[in-house]
């Protein structure tokens, strides 16, 4: 965008006079007077000053209507304009051949623009330490909450061996443990007996769970089973065997559960208790319960639920267990007040 220097036109008003064919009089350096180019008079009715800011002041004493003012009013009633009209400065600044240039920035400018560029890094600086601290308070955090899983310790879990009938609520057990640790299990058997070398599957769960799976009752097999086990859990980074890819080690965090029949032939699924992996094995017995009432259905929970009892039967109740613990006898003596 051009701009125009006004204070610069305001300070040619005799150059401008003298452009526009009007002869002018200098009285001094401050003064001017000339006939008055509004009404083309020809007496010297036309005055001008020179005021301290620079700019010349004019006007006419002879009534001719001129409201006076500067260069851009003297324009403005030549040619029937308004002075803050857009074509009023661009057709002065014409007359006088001044073009137009830059803005120029003035100083209250550049010290604005200095402020808001120091305000700008100042709050830059301070958004980029509270973001540090954040980033260390979290990382620090997250140390604080990673650090006794991913230690030796936290990951040197035990092999929950769940053994009962049938009905005991084994596999209920091992849904609850399931939804508990994030609701993802896999079967570790197929991996850990050698008959498939990959094992990427394992890696999406954090539980592994055995569930009524056939097993060998090869003593050379149960102990490649018990192996495989310690590695997986007690020992450092697991390596994890993918298909048509390179096997790559990680150490991800593992719970394993076999729930299986108390038979002798399901239990073959256990390890050899020998020593190095007796203490590592936590041998569980599951037997079923019977509640007092049939709650097998939504339908029988309904109808045996329990009714509504009143202080009435209560006393009743009362006394029939007293009566039944204190018999009466021929006095009374030892009949409770009920």
């Amino acid at each position: 965008m051009k701009y125009y220097d006004l204070a610069a036109l305001k300070a040619h008003l005799p150059e401008y006079l003298r452009a526009i064919g009007t002869q002018v009089f200098m009285k001094g350096e401050h003064q001017l007077t000339t006939a008055c180019p509004i009404h083309q008079g020809t007496k010297r009715n036309f005055h001008a000053i020179l005021k301290p800011d620079g700019a010349w002041v004019w006007t006419c004493r002879s009534g001719c209507g001129g409201d006076g003012g500067t260069v851009l009013d003297l324009h403005a009633q030549l040619h029937g304009l308004h002075a803050k009209s857009a074509d009023c400065i661009p057709g002065a600044a014409g007359v006088l051949n001044v073009l137009p240039g830059d803005k120029p920035i003035s100083i209250h400018t550049v010290t604005r623009h200095r402020e808001q560029r120091r305000r700008a890094t100042r709050q830059r600086a301070i958004a980029e330490e509270r973001q540090r601290t954040l980033t260390t308070s979290i990382t620090a955090k997250r140390a604080e909450l990673l650090d006794p899983y991913l230690s030796n310790d936290w990951r040197a879990d035990f092999f929950d061996e769940l053994a009962g009938p049938a009905g005991a609520g084994k596999s209920l057990i091992a849904h609850i443990t399931r939804q508990a640790l994030g609701g993802r299990s896999a079967n570790p058997m197929t991996a850990w007996t050698g008959r498939l070398p990959w094992n990427d599957n394992l890696i999406a769960a954090e539980l592994l769970l055995i569930d009524d799976s056939v097993a060998s009752t090869d003593p050379r097999a149960r102990k490649a089973f018990g192996a495989y086990f310690k590695e997986a859990i007690h020992a450092g980074n697991v390596t994890i065997n993918t298909r048509r890819k390179t096997s790559f080690d990680l150490r991800p965090v593992w719970h394993v559960m076999v729930c299986c029949n108390e038979t002798p032939e399901n239990l073959s699924v256990i390890p050899p208790l020998e020593d190095g992996i007796e203490d590592k094995i936590i041998l569980l017995k599951v037997a079923p319960i019977k509640t007092p009432m049939p709650a097998c259905t939504v339908e029988e929970i309904l109808h045996h639920r329990p009714r509504r009892i009143t202080m009435d039967a209560c006393r009743r109740g009362a006394g029939d267990f007293a009566r039944s613990r204190f018999p009466h006898d021929e006095t009374g003596r030892n009949s409770p007040q009920i």
